[in-house]
């Protein structure tokens, strides 16, 4: 059955508490504030255009803390650094180590394309992303007057990324017509967006990346799906943990992207929306399954590869899990029984998901009544 308001309480269950939610804000807030310290009195005078989140608390897909996970907000720097004075890569990172270790020293560690910072007292995670100067890189991307006055997008819905063309479609070099707001566009693409550019320490090189892409194709994909994809995809990440026995990998933004690529543009609830999901993911890469490899899935905006670092052996093991997770799902959608139902979602969603208990002699307690989509809403 697809007992929308139970889907409806679930995902209410799973999305950030409001402590959660205002940890993750003063996090922010209290890295803005000590990177304007540190500038007074040191070389980042001048270094530093300005800021902005990304990641899924940018796309509303941040889920409370699970199994221990802290929940992360993940923040891009952008920087005036000329990637031709920085490289190797690793040398722009390794610029901000004194900042991070007079801020968070005992706390952070240097990742591939981020430094993390774990903060176990405030029970957050933090991901400092640093970019090269927009002016310097192959194609641009923002300019910084533009990127003063576009403020932070955090608040955005769709409604409001939409009225803030023509200003986007400038910084992002889109037009009305060929941008992802034409609904006409394949989602895959989202028009000529020009990507900022990361150190990857690991990779000891400069590579491409672009959230702004990322936040409006998730976005748009929302409005085509009727407010039903972000139910989809919180529900999918949280099965990732909830149901188990999964491979480390494919996680965070790389699972999203799998979610995004393989949920349907038209489902009639957030039940259906994540048994077509999981499906197609059967569907789309059985060939790989059988053949032992990896896709190529094209990140939005950006010609690399989200699954670049995954290791064969562990998209197996995924695949094969999925399989598991479908079944146990088609046959939740298809009892007709609302009591055993809820037991088989809730084998897949954990005790978050609601149990209807048997209503007597009268037989089982009546389904679930529609509950109403999720339409955009401000993040204060």
């Amino acid at each position: 059955m697809k007992l929308n308001t139970e889907f409806a309480t679930f995902n209410n269950n799973i999305v950030l508490t409001d402590e959660e939610d205002d940890k993750l804000k003063n996090t922010y807030q209290t890295l803005k504030e000590n990177l304007k310290e540190y500038e007074k009195n040191s070389d980042f005078k001048d270094l530093i255009i300005g800021d902005f989140v990304q990641g899924s608390y940018q796309r509303k897909t941040c889920l409370k803390q699970q199994e221990g996970k802290l929940p992360d907000i993940d923040v891009i720097i952008v920087t005036k650094m000329d990637e031709g004075e920085f490289d190797p890569a690793k040398l722009a990172q390794d610029k901000f180590i004194p900042f991070v270790k007079k801020y968070y020293d005992g706390q952070y560690q240097q990742q591939g394309r981020s430094i993390g910072v774990t903060l176990e007292e405030e029970g957050v995670d933090l991901d400092i992303v640093i970019t090269s100067d927009p002016k310097e890189a192959e194609t641009g991307f923002l300019n910084e007057e533009l990127f003063k006055s576009m403020g932070n997008s955090k608040d955005w819905d769709f409604d409001t990324l939409e009225k803030s063309m023509p200003g986007i479609a400038k910084m992002a070099h889109l037009s009305k017509s060929d941008s992802i707001l034409n609904e006409d566009v394949q989602l895959s693409e989202v028009g000529n967006v020009d990507p900022l550019r990361i150190p990857d320490k690991d990779a000891n090189e400069w590579q491409n990346t672009n959230p702004m892409a990322q936040i409006f194709w998730a976005m748009k994909k929302n409005r085509i799906c009727n407010y039903k994809y972000l139910p989809v995809v919180r529900a999918t990440k949280w099965l990732r943990k909830s149901f188990s026995n999964f491979p480390k990998y494919p996680k965070g933004y790389p699972l999203e992207h799998i979610i995004g690529d393989n949920c349907p543009n038209t489902f009639s609830s957030v039940a259906d929306g994540v048994v077509l999901t999981l499906k197609n993911i059967l569907d789309n890469y059985k060939s790989h399954y059988d053949s032992n490899t990896v896709p190529y899935l094209k990140d939005r905006g950006v010609d690399e590869n989200v699954l670049s670092r995954q290791l064969p052996e562990d998209f197996k093991k995924f695949y094969e899990r999925i399989s598991d997770a479908y079944n146990i799902a088609i046959e939740a959608l298809e009892s007709t029984d609302a009591h055993e139902s809820s037991l088989l979602w809730r084998k897949l969603l954990g005790e978050e998901f609601p149990l209807i208990e048997p209503s007597g002699d009268d037989g089982w307690k009546k389904p679930s009544s529609a509950a109403s989509t999720e339409k955009p809403r401000r993040f204060a």
